[in-house]
C-alpha cells in the first residue's frame, strides 16, 4: 500500500483561487462541482484530515464551525480522495507506526503463531487442538476433559515417545497435570 504522502491526492499545491479542482487526483475534465451540503464538506474535511491534505486544512482553519467553502473539485477526483477503504488503510497504517508495530518484511513469519508465555495451556485439545468437537456417530459436542491424573500424563508421554509426535513431545515436556493441559475423552484413547 501506498503511504499518503506517495498518492496522487495528496500532491502540494501552492495557494491559488479555487477556480480549479482542489483536489486534483484524476485526469478528469468534467465540469466542477463544490459541496452541496455540510455534511458533504465534512466528509472532504476528514478525508483531507486523514491524508493531511495542507490545501483543505489551511483552508478549514479559516472557516466558522457548521459552513461549506466555496471550493471546486472534480467528481471523479472528490470520489478517489474519499474513498472509504483506501481512507481506513492510511488509518491502520498510522495505527501501526504509532503502536510501534514494524511491518513483516517476511511474509512467512507473520502467519506463525507467537508462543504462549502462560504457565497453563490454552482450553484447547492438546491432540486435535480443537476446543469443540463432535464424537463419532454423536450429535452433542465432546467435552474438554482437564488433566487430573498423573497416570493420564505418563500414558501421553509414552504415546507420543513411541509415535515419535514432535509437537505432544512438546506440550508433555512440561508436566501437563500441572499445566491443566486438556483433550477429548476420543482423542485420548489411541
Amino acid at each position: 500500500m501506498m503511504a499518503d504522502t506517495e498518492h496522487p491526492c495528496t500532491a502540494p499545491t501552492p495557494k491559488r483561487p479555487w477556480l480549479e479542482c482542489i483536489i486534483h487526483c484524476s485526469d478528469d475534465n468534467e465540469n466542477l462541482i463544490s459541496p452541496q451540503s455540510v455534511d458533504s464538506w465534512k466528509t472532504l474535511l476528514r478525508a483531507a484530515q486523514i491524508r493531511r491534505h495542507e490545501p483543505i486544512l489551511e483552508l478549514a482553519e479559516d472557516t466558522p464551525e457548521g459552513e461549506s467553502l466555496a471550493l471546486n473539485y472534480y467528481r471523479k477526483c472528490r470520489s478517489i480522495f474519499t474513498m472509504k477503504k483506501a481512507l481506513d488503510g492510511i488509518l491502520a497504517q498510522k495505527e501501526k507506526t504509532t503502536n510501534g508495530c514494524p511491518e513483516d518484511s517476511n511474509p512467512a513469519r507473520a502467519g506463525r503463531a507467537i508462543p504462549s508465555t502462560s504457565r497453563t495451556y490454552e482450553a484447547e485439545c492438546i491432540f486435535c487442538q480443537k476446543t469443540n468437537k463432535y464424537a463419532k456417530r454423536q450429535k452433542t459436542r465432546e467435552v474438554l476433559e482437564k488433566c487430573r491424573e498423573l497416570r493420564a500424563d505418563a500414558k501421553i508421554r509414552n504415546a507420543a515417545t513411541k509415535k515419535l509426535d514432535s509437537r505432544i513431545l512438546g506440550i508433555v515436556s512440561r508436566d501437563i497435570v500441572v499445566a491443566e493441559a486438556h483433550y477429548h475423552w476420543s482423542c485420548y484413547s489411541f
